[in-house]
Order: structure tokens, then C-alpha cells, then sequence
């Protein structure tokens, strides 16, 4: 279907306060119903593709957004599009972040997951600490430094922050070399 053959809707607040759409129409007849409606003292809110409104009808009105029931607070009339969308943003965050652990995984392993902000503050703190001319020790279990145990948490937390943020984003020449020391530690200690 061409640009011009496409049909359009307009969605308004009826006087109950109920969100509607019309029947699709031409852009031309969509927008001078749209004009009859404000006539009407009806709210419109916009002129869209008929596909766009049936979609945003679905999406606004469904009792799930991606399995999550959508609570009744944001699928009642008179909520601002914007705060659903915030809900909607907040859901995909969640979802697209939570990846099921591999069976093999260690349960009382520390929790490694952050968000970019995260990521970006402990790349800079370790760089900053390389600009100041310090090379960071690694912190062992048991709060001592450079002591018996092999598990190095700070270095965990400075690769998974590299990984987070994308290795080839990092300019430093040093925080890149001591993240290429980190890793090859990592898989010393692996083999």
C-alpha cells in the first residue's frame, strides 16, 4: 500500500473520559474528523496510521505488557501516555537484563551484574587511580592484600566493567594494558 492509499484513525477522549479511535479513513477525512471532534469539545490526541492505532489501542488496553500484568493504575483513563511508557522502558530494562545463570554456575559466587553507570564509574575510578601513577592491587578474600586465596573480586569487577562498557571504547593506553593484564591473569588462572 502506497503513502497516499494508507488509512488513518483518530484517537480521542470521549466525554465519559474513555480513550476511542474512529474507523480508518483517509489522512484527509482523519484530520477534519480530528477537527470536528476539538469542535465537539472532545480531547483529541492525535491523528495515526490505522495500523499505529490498533497497536497502541492493543498495547494501552491489554491486561499484559510482555507477561507482566500492567497494573490498574496505568491502564486507567486520564494517565498520561508517558508514565505507561516509563512502566513499559522500565519492563524492558528488566527483561532484556536477566539471563538465566549456566547450570554449572557457583551459587555463592559474589554477584558480578551493573548497570552502564556502574561500569563507567569503576573504569574511571581505576583510571584515575592509574593517572595518579598507583597500579591497583588486587584485594583478596579475607581483606588482605596480595594474601593466599586466588579469587580476585576487584579485577572481576574492572573485566566485567570493561565487558559492560565495550573494550574497544576504552581510550586509555594504561587502563587498556592493565585490563589485558586482568584478562590474561584471568585465563592463566582458568587453564
Amino acid at each position: 500500500m502506497s503513502g497516499t492509499d494508507e488509512l488513518y484513525r483518530v484517537l480521542y477522549t470521549d466525554h465519559d473520559g474513555h480513550e476511542q479511535v474512529t474507523g480508518a479513513m483517509t489522512r484527509v477525512q482523519a484530520y477534519s474528523r480530528a477537527r470536528d471532534l476539538a469542535a465537539k469539545n472532545y480531547a483529541v490526541g492525535s491523528v495515526m496510521t490505522a495500523s499505529a492505532a490498533e497497536d497502541y489501542m492493543q498495547d494501552r488496553y491489554s491486561p499484559t505488557y510482555r507477561g507482566v500484568e500492567v497494573p490498574d493504575d496505568l491502564r486507567a483513563d486520564g494517565v498520561p501516555r508517558s508514565v505507561y511508557e516509563a512502566w513499559k522502558r522500565g519492563v524492558d530494562v528488566t527483561l532484556d537484563s536477566e539471563q538465566p545463570e549456566p547450570a554449572d554456575a557457583d551459587p555463592f559466587a559474589p554477584d558480578l551484574t551493573m548497570s552502564r553507570e556502574v561500569a563507567d564509574f569503576i573504569l574511571r575510578a581505576t583510571n584515575g587511580l592509574l593517572l595518579e601513577g598507583y597500579w591497583p592491587k588486587d584485594f583478596r578474600v579475607g581483606g588482605r592484600h596480595g594474601g593466599d586465596d586466588t579469587e580476585d573480586y576487584d579485577g572481576d569487577l574492572v573485566r566485567k566493567a570493561a565487558d559492560v562498557i565495550s573494550r574497544d571504547k576504552i581510550k586509555n593506553s594504561e587502563l587498556r594494558r592493565y585490563i589485558a593484564e586482568l584478562d590474561a591473569d584471568a585465563e592463566g588462572g582458568a587453564s
